[in-house]
């Protein structure tokens, strides 16, 4: 799966795929490491990263063995989404629930206010 298609977000095509077959097994496709969107991909439930430059034996090894059910990331793109952990800013709704903590709220009191946009 490609992360950047023409008219949608991949990782929308990808959530849409596997919650119509949650068997699915996606590994991202892409141009270059260390972009933000492949943390949220990884997250979203994507078993491994290529990229478009590799060569083909590590794509050949990398689709192996996600069909087997293992995750794959190679060492050297591992890396370089490390560097971009904590890159992404945080959500209205986190922003809020840390408002709520730092004023003593509890946790099931948060989940039940509404969010609240400043």
């Amino acid at each position: 799966m490609d992360l950047r298609l023409p008219d949608l977000s991949g990782i929308d095509v990808m959530l849409a795929i596997q919650s119509e077959f949650a068997d699915a097994r996606i590994i991202l496709l892409m141009m270059f490491a260390g972009d933000v969107e492949i943390q949220r991909a990884l997250r979203a439930g994507a078993q491994g990263y290529l990229l478009k430059c590799m060569p083909p034996e590590h794509m050949v090894e990398t689709i192996r063995q996600v069909y087997a059910g293992k995750k794959r990331v190679l060492p050297e793109i591992a890396s370089h989404v490390a560097e971009h952990l904590g890159d992404e800013p945080l959500t209205n709704r986190e922003i809020d629930v840390l408002r709520h903590v730092t004023e003593g709220n509890r946790n099931q009191d948060i989940a039940e206010r509404p969010l609240h946009l400043h």
